[in-house]
């Protein structure tokens, strides 16, 4: 949207923007509107929760993306009830009416531009703005292909190599920013200087709220329970099988509660990726047939270890990867994640035809985050929090491979984004912020909106009960409070049957009605521990293009600007080490240098 010059220059360059970027081979769709203060173009993919995600008439268009539910249940005309709500209301009734993870954008006479995402941010909207016209997308590289620069900072793809997961201020794209969860931009009606605001999707807490309660009413349980389960409803509309992958922890358990509650018995496929001996298979069974479901296990999957003699076997045997295969699904890969991920996540591609599965992404939030390091012990204050978070991810860089000055930059920039979050909302909530913010919006993010054949439903994706959440107090967050008492209401058979490797807290057990399990489940196999598989091409992969990587690495030294923040010569004698990485940390590193490589020298591959 911008001013009438504007629009008519960029408008004809829309088209073929998306053409450099597109991840789906779908219809072209484009429109300019009555006095050409607004132009719109996509790639048009009709998924099974959505068949149409946009609407428009002569003054104004509205677009959602992602798995949205309608909170009234007409997932059929859910793009054509946001206009007319947009037009009427604004961005607070839109809001109002969604439910689910999504990204909206909307632009209307009188209104405006408005866009914004739901609060757990895992559908990431970004945008670029000048005086005269704002751009947005859910493509980076569709902004930064339309104002014609390409241009790859190394320091954003510095924090991809040492933490695998983006954080800082910046994009790997220098001229494209990110819209964060929680913020809205806004540009008055045919200009284009965008301002952020907070949304009404902004869950946190303020430094003026108590310390959080240790329990909700039992009232307020049943409101938080009802909200959840209701919003699984909408899946009945789903014209697509539904599956839902079971694990032996607490999410996947506690989504199954809920679509258990919802009444959804006989259309989800309840399953388990690996053997049907596993330990985790054994618990997801037991779970399972406690709801009354059938359950199944899906193949030898990308989670299941080998045998130790098969393993064994792999070290004397030929070479049995299809390196020239690696190679074009990480260049690939580049282009579909965008850099902001490496190049190794969710290396599969993606599933066809179309399911809709259900899973418990970001269930790791009503626990107060996936870092164990934050969530065991009280934080005495906003200096000691700093402190951890800095030293937590110097501690990630187990090569050594970042540049002592790019380090403490890194350090010193997570200490002074400690001290600001915590100016703003209630210091025990800080780490959770830091969660949506990096782990949901730049992990899951690219990896759930960058994979449009796989439709993924997260149930715990509420802003209701999220908020709620964030009531309780650390300790009763810490002690998965939400999550039992919940399952409690849902499925309250499913509360008894033992997880794999994990009891509910005592706290819990304490003041339960329930006997509940003191002991985790007594699998017949023990676990054998996080070892990647033969069908995994990961470690062989470097063992095998040690020269090649070598030679990347020589390459990327001389032509771009990544030894600026990376030890190139270390990074080459790790690619000609005879020693073979053996630790995850290590070869994590290893694919974000990599596919921090093949970034800058311009060697992304397409993806359709």
């Amino acid at each position: 949207m911008g001013k009438r010059a504007e629009v008519d220059r960029l408008a004809p360059q829309l088209l073929d923007a998306l053409e450099k970027s597109r991840i789906v081979d779908g219809p072209r769709i484009e429109r300019i509107g009555a006095g050409h203060t607004w132009a719109f173009a996509a790639i048009e993919e009709p998924d099974p929760t959505c068949a149409c995600r946009f609407a428009s008439d002569d003054e104004a268009f509205v677009v959602v993306n992602g798995p949205a539910l309608a909170a009234d249940g007409d997932q059929s005309r859910l793009a054509a009830n946001l206009l007319k709500k947009y037009r009427d209301g604004g961005s607070t009734e839109v809001s109002d009416s969604l439910e689910g993870a999504y990204n909206f954008v909307g632009v209307a006479p009188g209104i405006g531009l408005h866009a914004f995402g739901d609060f757990s941010g895992m559908y990431p909207l970004y945008w670029h703005s000048r005086a005269d016209f704002a751009v947005l997308s859910n493509r980076s590289l569709t902004i930064s292909d339309l104002i014609g620069s390409r241009e790859w900072d190394p320091r954003a793809l510095a924090w991809v190599i040492a933490r695998a997961n983006l954080a800082g201020d910046g994009l790997p794209l220098r001229n494209v920013r990110h819209l964060p969860s929680g913020t809205e931009a806004r540009a008055a009606w045919g200009t284009g200087a965008l301002e952020l605001h907070r949304n009404s999707s902004w869950i946190w807490p303020s430094t003026s709220d108590d310390a959080g309660r240790d329990n909700l009413t039992s009232t307020e349980w049943d409101d938080v329970t009802a909200e959840l389960v209701g919003n699984v409803r909408a899946l009945e509309a789903v014209d697509a099988p539904l599956r839902l992958s079971l694990t032996g922890g607490k999410d996947s358990r506690l989504c199954l509660a809920i679509v258990k509650a919802a009444g959804l018995r006989d259309c989800v496929d309840v399953y388990t990726n690996g053997v049907s001996d596993s330990p985790e298979a054994q618990v997801a069974r037991a779970v399972a047939e406690a709801a009354g479901y059938t359950h199944r296990t899906h193949g030898a999957g990308m989670n299941t270890p080998p045998a130790p003699a098969v393993a064994a076997r792999k070290k004397t045997t030929q070479p049995d990867v299809d390196v020239a295969k690696v190679w074009q699904r990480l260049r690939c890969n580049v282009t579909r994640y965008e850099a902001m991920v490496p190049p190794w996540a969710a290396l599969q591609n993606p599933t066809f035809p179309p399911f809709v599965n259900i899973k418990g992404f970001g269930g790791e939030f009503f626990r107060r985050g996936s870092d164990g390091r934050y969530r065991e012990k009280e934080v005495p204050s906003v200096d000691e929090l700093a402190s951890r978070f800095a030293t937590g991810h110097l501690e990630m860089d187990r090569l050594g491979i970042i540049r002592p000055a790019e380090a403490a930059y890194q350090a010193q920039w997570l200490e002074s984004w400690v001290h600001e979050t915590a100016r703003e909302m209630r210091l025990d909530v800080v780490h959770e912020k830091f969660h949506v913010d990096t782990a949901l919006a730049h992990w899951s993010g690219p990896l759930l909106q960058c994979a449009p054949q796989r439709v993924n439903i997260n149930p715990l994706v509420s802003r209701g009960a999220a908020a709620k959440n964030l009531e309780l107090s650390a300790a009763a967050r810490r002690s998965e409070r939400f999550h039992f008492e919940v399952m409690c209401r849902a499925a309250p058979e499913l509360v008894l049957v033992p997880f794999l490797n994990d009891v509910w807290a005592p706290e819990l057990a304490a003041g339960s009605s329930f006997e509940l399990p003191q002991s985790p489940f007594a699998t017949a196999v023990k676990p054998t521990g996080r070892v990647l598989h033969q069908g995994n091409p990961g470690w062989r992969f470097f063992e095998i293009e040690g020269k090649a990587i070598d030679q990347l690495f020589r390459e990327a030294s001389k032509r771009t600007d990544m030894g600026a923040v990376c030890d190139m010569k270390k990074l080459r004698r790790y690619a000609r080490s005879s020693r073979p990485l053996t630790r995850f940390g290590e070869i994590r590193e290893m694919v974000g240098a990599v596919g921090t490589a093949l970034t800058l020298l311009d060697r992304a591959g397409p993806v359709v």
